[in-house]
């Protein structure tokens, strides 16, 4: 488990922001949908290779910081992890089934397609180039 033990503080803010940021909006319920269609999926790449788990564990730390400013309703800061995060799609891919390759390559095109600053409140918020939604 990417955050187990003393990390249920962490594994609690992502619930929170599932529930009162991302099911709140169109885009963000895209995003926790695809989540739990490859969720099965994700856990066995991230359990089979000890890479992208440390790959996946630094993207989670890099953006509670965001995660946070976001639920106390702050002004958003900038995710300075875009490179972590197109490493560690890049790494998935690699393991994925053709579904989730799929939906990754367009996740990662709207997400390089965006400036270098973006946020995680604007990039969850704003609309973008639908996912395939396939399997």
């Amino acid at each position: 488990m990417l955050l187990a033990g003393e990390e249920n503080e962490k594994t609690e803010l992502l619930r929170r922001f599932r529930d009162e940021v991302l099911l709140n909006t169109q885009e963000g319920r895209k995003y926790v949908k695809l989540f739990y269609r490859y969720s099965l999926q994700l856990t066995e790449i991230i359990n089979k290779n000890p890479q992208i788990r440390v790959q996946a564990k630094n993207v989670l730390e890099s953006i509670i910081p965001e995660i946070q400013s976001v639920l106390r309703g702050d002004g958003a800061t900038t995710v300075e992890s875009s490179d972590i995060i197109k490493a560690v799609l890049d790494s998935i891919s690699m393991e994925a089934g053709q579904g989730l390759k799929k939906d990754i390559d367009i996740f990662r095109r709207n997400f390089v397609r965006r400036d270098s600053s973006t946020t995680i409140r604007s990039f969850i918020l704003t609309p973008a180039c639908p996912v395939s939604g396939g399997s």
